[in-house]
């Protein structure tokens, strides 16, 4: 019998082939879509944390809000004989974070001219913004660190500081900005010092007139040093040889000179013609003549000087660590009051420094009582050594000297019984002390970098030693270097070693470094602007048509550059309308403009090159009551007490790459491809200015 063959169904090679084919682009087209998925949701967590960093500095801020700066300003730079020296930038919009000159060699040094102003890192970005007037500081109760000095002790709440030696990042020396004043003085107006004089006062004679005079008092230093400086501010009226009284402001520092015997010293504000019985403050142009003197605009203030050791003098401090912000003030100042129009007021320090590096994040933190110890620090992470920096390089540590000791000398030193000698480093993290400035030793500290997590150690890894007769809560009593000291002991008997500090219940500051590109700072309007009748500087304004040489239009006030964004108020001013701009009379009165605050605009580039305030927003046919021909305003001025009243606080991010090599017009173009990914998350607040 014939037997029949059936065939069974099958799966050929190519079948097999094509449906692998099918399968694998599926499984490509699902694996391009979910990279991007999280890559916008790992950006959007980016920009909510950073968002949330603003909003903190923002609160801490105003949660000192009458302690405030006067002004957070940008800066420039000024190679000269090997120094970069730095200043203020006024023309400088916040929104500008391009590069402090106009060059970057393949180090990474950013030239001006072919001369350094320092790493590009430190001179671009946030970190063009790094300069903070009159921060205020109530001088603390006086207290010891560690036995090593004795008094009232300031930490910079901005600190890091830069320096005049940038030691550990472009080798540069530098000349910063670093002055401390004291409150206002109380003016005495119309009188003469006498023997009740108090040394917060000053004297005031003849404002009205080409006799003005103001006496400042002598305060004596240490027999080697100088008397007080004084920083001094007011508003005054010439009468110039043909045409218009102007109105100028005068800001600078005076050192009357040493007398044994104290007293007051006495200035003319300008110095009479054919009269050199006394020095004048102010020289003239040819054919000037004083009117007068703005009694209500004169601001006097008394600098602090910088001592080794105090004397009864509450105006010294002591440079105790400045890289860190560290100050350390005379004790008598904790228990000196002077009157002010706000009555009677504790002494305050008015500190004006440059900021080290916007990118070294600051918390705040409190050491709770308990046996593990774990803070979380940082949602951006906390960036590890050796990590990679933007522009390729490693990451070394925050670059700011800090105290610590070479733990591979711990043993030696415990069999010793001797105190190892204290070392200049370059941490990755710093954790404060915040009643003393003690740091704790790098080698007490855990990290956890990802997680943004900081931790201490149970004793100094590196030795044998077992720390004994230590509470529960053994893991919070970890080793500390205080400002300025040469050695640090490592005895076994913890609760006996003066470097052993219980962290439990204490404020720490701790300092560190986002895993990337994360800088967090401040802005603020300055408190007050003086009027100028020229270009305006920092904390002027100038009236458009109030100088016919300057120009611009009589319905805007005009300011510096930095100013952009940011919201200022008018306190009391003058305008008309209509043809009344055009042909003011003395017959119509001028309309009031009372505490109405403006945001400062960009430029407009019809008009002069300075960003400015519009009268229109009041009224569309607006112009300020300025001299015109034989009409004179009938309250001698358009504007007065003009304010800051905005504070913002912002986080500037970057997650691009800078390739540098050597050719220097290159690296610039790599650098400009860098800035556009700069990202900024800001909040702006409305605070009151004009604080003194």
């Amino acid at each position: 019998m014939k037997m029949k063959l059936r065939r069974t169904a099958a799966t050929t090679l190519v079948e097999l082939l094509v449906v692998i084919v099918v399968f694998l682009t599926g499984i490509l087209a699902v694996a391009r879509i979910f990279p991007g998925g999280i890559r916008l949701l790992a950006q959007s967590r980016f920009r909510l944390a950073a968002a949330s960093l603003a909003a903190d500095v923002r609160d801490e801020l105003l949660h000192n809000s009458e302690d405030l700066p006067t002004a957070i300003l940008p800066v420039k730079y000024l190679y000269q004989a090997g120094v970069v020296y730095v200043d203020s930038d006024p023309t400088r919009s916040p929104q500008d974070l391009g590069i402090a000159g106009n060059q970057i060699n393949q180090s990474g040094m950013v030239l001006i001219n072919g001369h350094p102003a320092g790493l590009w890192p430190y001179v671009s970005g946030a970190n063009l913004f790094r300069r903070v007037i009159d921060d205020q500081y109530h001088i603390p109760s006086p207290r010891s660190l560690g036995g090593v000095d004795f008094g009232s002790l300031v930490t910079l709440r901005f600190g890091p500081v830069l320096t005049s030696s940038d030691t550990y990042a472009s080798g540069l020396t530098y000349v910063p900005l670093f002055e401390i004043f004291g409150s206002e003085m109380e003016q005495i107006a119309n009188a003469s010092a006498d023997g009740n004089a108090l040394n917060y006062q000053y004297f005031t004679t003849g404002l009205d007139g080409d006799h003005a005079k103001i006496q400042l008092p002598i305060i004596n230093g240490p027999s080697s040093g100088p008397a007080n400086t004084f920083r001094v501010t007011f508003d005054y009226w010439v009468q110039p040889f043909s045409g218009d009284k102007v109105r100028r402001t005068f800001t600078g520092q005076i050192v009357p000179p040493s007398s044994p015997g104290g007293g007051y010293y006495t200035y003319y504000i300008v110095q009479p013609s054919g009269d050199t019985s006394l020095p004048g403050i102010i020289t003239l142009g040819a054919g000037e003549s004083l009117l007068s003197v703005d009694q209500f605009t004169i601001h006097v203030l008394k600098q602090f000087r910088q001592v080794t050791a105090f004397s009864t003098d509450p105006y010294e401090y002591k440079l105790t660590d400045w890289a860190h912000g560290l100050l350390l003030f005379n004790p008598a100042g904790f228990n000196t009051f002077q009157y002010t129009s706000k009555g009677r007021q504790p002494l305050i320090a008015k500190v004006s420094y440059d900021v080290y590096d916007w990118r070294i994040l600051h918390e705040n933190l409190s050491v709770a009582d308990t046996a593990n110890v774990a803070l979380r620090v940082s949602s951006f992470g906390i960036k590890a050594r050796e990590s990679q920096n933007p522009d390729y390089t490693r990451f070394k540590g925050l670059n700011v000297p800090t105290l610590d000791i070479d733990p591979a000398q711990v043993d030696t030193s415990v069999s010793a019984n001797t105190p190892i000698p204290t070392i200049t480093t370059n941490p990755t993290v710093i954790v404060e002390d915040q009643e003393t400035g003690a740091v704790v030793l790098s080698d007490e500290v855990v990290l956890d970098s990802v997680h943004g997590i900081i931790g201490f150690r149970n004793g100094v890894t590196k030795s044998k030693v077992a720390k004994t007769g230590l509470p529960e809560d053994a893991t919070t009593v970890v080793l500390v270097v205080y400002p300025g000291q040469t050695g640090v002991s490592v005895q076994q008997d913890m609760t006996k070693n003066p470097n052993a500090l219980n962290l439990t219940g204490r404020k720490l500051r701790v300092l560190y470094r986002a895993n990337q590109e994360v800088a967090a700072q401040a802005f603020k309007a300055s408190n007050i602007y003086q009027q100028t009748y020229s270009a305006p500087n920092v904390g002027q304004y100038y009236v458009g048509g109030s100088d016919g040489t300057t120009g611009g239009h009589t319905n805007r006030m005009y300011f510096p550059g930095v100013t952009v964004g940011q919201r200022v108020m008018l306190q009391q001013g003058w305008y008309r309308t209509g043809a009344e701009c055009g042909s003011p009379t003395s017959t119509t009165q001028p309309t009031s403009l009372n505490d109405y605050s403006f945001v400062v605009q960009r430029p407009d580039t019809t008009d002069i090159p300075y960003p400015f305030v519009d009268l229109t927003e009041v009224d569309a046919s607006a112009c300020f009551d300025l001299p015109s021909g034989t009409y004179q305003p009938p309250y001698g001025y358009a504007v007065r007490g003009v304010k800051g009243v905005s504070l913002t606080a912002r986080v500037v991010t970057n997650s691009g790459f800078l390739n540098l090599g050597n050719d220097l017009v290159k690296n610039l173009a790599a650098f400009e491809d860098y800035a556009r990914n700069f990202r900024v998350a800001s909040t702006q607040t409305f605070i009151q200015g004009g604080q003194q």
